[in-house]
């Protein structure tokens, strides 16, 4: 059985093409009026993933269900889907207007009330006006918006979209990022959304499904993904990650110590631990540090509290000015770390060359397992 809430689920899917397996055992369950991204590198699945939502892959194994009902076996052109593709997929020859009603056409909606629901589409992605016009007319951003309103109009259970944004430039991709938001938020439709852009992912998503290799790493909000990584594999691919690897020497309660070579001791909460992991002392650790989770002060400047504990001491190989903040690469005990401060005070900065201590909280690391999966 499905969930109550699920619009989508898969159980257990596998794709193989010949000898190679694109998707291996994905479990996966999306749910109504949720906007959830599949984030990974090139290859690791989440295209084939999404088509076999969509229709346009058969599973090698497993199951796909859409609002309750299997449909492992249901032609694209029965699912209650909508799909917007990379490359916009308009016809050419069809004006705006007339290819945002070809779904509904498909679907014998009577004329009338086609052309009600093409004009209310119209609207929704503000393209009001622009009906007679010919895809080659407009930008790439409308391109995209009438791509849009072509899968909305038909009013599907789950919207797919895959990696609808890459044509757009920078600046059109933001502005597309926050239509797609808008729409997701006004119409309440539920979204299944594929990108390797982890940026995009961490700000649309109200949950995201990290892949890599074929299968899923986590599942989770943006901000249990990025803060909390359930491995190795995550913790780099989302965000910048420093990742140190040391040794449990101490463990109670509420922390436990461990060594690393480039700090004095290390001080860590037993909350900021991955769920898959059951530290005990003796046990050799990675340790995640955000770049942003430091603080960085001159060497010879005043310390904060704990002289002794949660420090690092190295020197700046590289600062690079960035508006609001300064990127610092600091080399401590032969290690290469990614230091993050934002840019408030002109007189307390640092240029290569200078001594450096990089202080961090006891919530600051995070530890996670060795990496499991592909690389990014």
């Amino acid at each position: 059985m499905t969930t109550a809430d699920s619009v989508v689920e898969l159980r257990g899917i596998t794709k193989r093409f010949r000898d190679v397996t694109a998707v291996d055992g994905v479990d996966l369950s999306v749910n109504q009026g949720e906007l959830l991204t599949l984030l990974g590198p090139s290859g690791c699945g989440k295209t084939t993933t999404l088509r076999m939502i969509a229709g346009f892959e058969t599973p090698s194994e497993g199951d796909v269900y859409i609002t309750g009902a299997p449909v492992t076996d249901v032609p694209a052109y029965n699912r209650d889907t909508g799909m917007v593709f990379q490359h916009y997929a308009l016809f050419p020859h069809m004006t705006v207007a007339d290819n945002i009603a070809f779904g509904l056409k498909m679907q014998g909606v009577p004329d009338d009330e086609v052309d009600e629901r093409v004009a209310d589409g119209l609207e929704m992605v503000r393209l009001g006006g622009l009906g007679d016009r010919y895809p080659s007319e407009l930008s790439g951003g409308q391109q995209q918006r009438v791509a849009l309103a072509r899968a909305l109009v038909i009013e599907p259970s789950v919207l797919l979209l895959d990696e609808p944004l890459s044509d757009l430039d920078k600046k059109l991709r933001e502005e597309m990022r926050l239509e797609i938001l808008r729409l997701h938020r006004e119409l309440d439709v539920t979204m299944v959304y594929v990108t390797h852009n982890q940026e995009e992912a961490l700000t649309i998503s109200d949950r995201m499904a990290v892949m890599s290799d074929g299968r899923v790493h986590q599942v989770g909000t943006p901000e249990e993904v990025y803060q909390s990584p359930s491995d190795e594999f995550v913790a780099d691919f989302i965000g910048n990650a420093n990742i140190l690897r040391g040794r449990a020497t101490d463990i109670d309660d509420g922390q436990y110590r461990v060594d690393l070579k480039c700090a004095s001791e290390v001080t860590l909460d037993r909350a900021a631990t991955a769920s898959s992991l059951d530290i005990a002392p003796g046990d050799d650790v990675n340790l995640l540090f955000r770049p942003e989770r430091f603080t960085i002060r001159a060497e010879n400047g005043r310390a904060g509290a704990g002289t002794d504990v949660n420090v690092v001491h190295g020197e700046v190989t590289e600062a690079t000015y960035l508006g609001s903040r300064i990127d610092y690469f600091v080399r401590a005990d032969g290690e290469q770390l990614h230091v993050v401060q934002q840019n408030i005070r002109r007189d307390d900065t640092f240029d290569a060359g200078d001594r450096v201590v990089l202080e961090f909280d006891p919530d600051g690391p995070f530890a996670i397992p060795s990496r499991s999966g592909g690389e990014a």
